[in-house]
């Protein structure tokens, strides 16, 4: 069955139409699910200390801030005063796991301010990367200068599995 995600968040199922389903005689569909990929809205804040190299809030223990490897700052920015906020994230087992902050943050004088775009990507400043094993991806966001600490990030996508069981049973007409 093949199945599409939608950019509004809806998935999609085709059901092929088999030659001698009639004879099936199907009166309904069940679905299924164990829970949803996402983060409890009291969770979707991610508080930073750059100067600490801390996470003081955030979705669990699996993001954590980790130094940018020498030579690699001159890759992301090229202004000398800008900082690279490096965040980890474990996969925990995953094969893959992803992380989207809100380009806008605000420091620890409560003023927003807006990520730098190191790249000509869309409105997300990221870089992705992972290592061969698939145990950690590393997030590179790029922001002009100082800003007074802690720096507080609106988390736009965080594949938690929220474990929360459902079933529904669609009639067939």
């Amino acid at each position: 069955m093949p199945t599409f995600s939608g950019s509004d968040g809806r998935i999609t199922t085709l059901f092929k139409d088999y030659e001698g389903v009639e004879d099936l005689h199907i009166q309904s569909i069940r679905f299924k699910a164990a829970g949803i990929q996402g983060i409890e809205k009291a969770k979707s804040t991610l508080v930073v200390d750059m100067d600490k190299k801390q996470i003081l809030a955030g979705p669990d223990d699996s993001v954590s801030v980790v130094a940018l490897p020498e030579g690699e700052k001159s890759q992301l920015v090229a202004e000398a005063q800008a900082r690279v906020l490096t965040l980890k994230l474990s996969h925990n087992g995953r094969k893959h796991r992803m992380l989207s902050l809100d380009p806008v943050f605000t420091d620890g004088d409560h003023v927003e301010h807006k990520l730098t775009e190191g790249y000509d990507w869309s409105k997300e400043v990221h870089l992705y990367k992972s290592q061969e094993k698939y145990d950690n991806s590393f997030f590179y966001y790029t922001l002009d200068k100082h800003y007074p600490q802690p720096l507080t990030f609106h988390i736009h996508g965080y594949d938690r599995k929220i474990s929360d069981p459902q079933g529904l049973i669609v009639p067939v007409e």
